[in-house]
């Protein structure tokens, strides 16, 4: 949120200099790099940078407060989205997941007593042999 206010009223060429400043390259254009990111066939106009801001918060899937927190500023007409997260081991390797949006709800990970998997059972009889390989 913090980012959001300090950038809110920023024009471009303020942008471009924090652009400039991150690259470590007083010559890049963000005009153009911006239309290469996006592929565009045509440089999007100066004025319409920043005219819009859409906030995508990345947090652990067991946070249910923060989850409870953005849907309050979703409810007061922010443009803001939750993306959660989990960290899990499996066979003593670690993983990161996202859910993909849009992604259901989830009861907290670390609460759960058991695994839940659909076995296919009704169109390969073995096949829960193969998923659990």
């Amino acid at each position: 949120m913090r980012y959001c206010e300090k950038v809110a009223h920023s024009n471009f060429d303020k942008l471009q200099d924090w652009y400039r400043a991150y690259k470590k390259n007083p010559e890049l254009d963000l005009q153009r790099e911006h239309q290469i990111s996006f592929d565009l066939e045509h440089p999007m106009d100066r004025t319409k940078f920043n005219t819009n801001q859409h906030l995508i918060i990345v947090g652990s899937a067991s946070d249910n407060e923060l989850a409870l927190n953005v849907d309050y500023w979703k409810s007061k007409g922010i443009s803001i989205a939750f993306i959660p997260y989990r960290i899990y081991t499996i066979g003593g390797d670690s993983y990161f997941e996202f859910f993909s949006l849009p992604y259901d709800q989830h009861h907290n990970p670390k609460e759960a007593k058991g695994v839940l998997f659909d076995t296919n059972l009704s169109y390969i009889r073995e096949g829960i042999w193969y998923m659990c390989v």
